[in-house]
């Protein structure tokens, strides 16, 4: 029982890491993007506060 819940917790533990590597990945392209086009510039501080606020919670 005590290995079984450990595994569970590994598990959701490396599926948090997945998640915040595709998120940074998905807010790295979007960053990226808007850096490239001059009329979506101003953003770029929303979509920053939003992955900041992501990743804090």
């Amino acid at each position: 029982m005590g290995s079984r819940s450990a595994d569970v917790l590994h598990a959701r533990v490396l599926m948090r890491r997945i998640e915040i590597i595709l998120l940074s990945i998905f807010a790295g392209m979007t960053l990226f993007q808007i850096s490239l086009s001059p009329w979506l510039k101003p953003l770029v501080p929303g979509v920053r506060l939003t992955f900041d606020f992501v990743l804090i919670n």
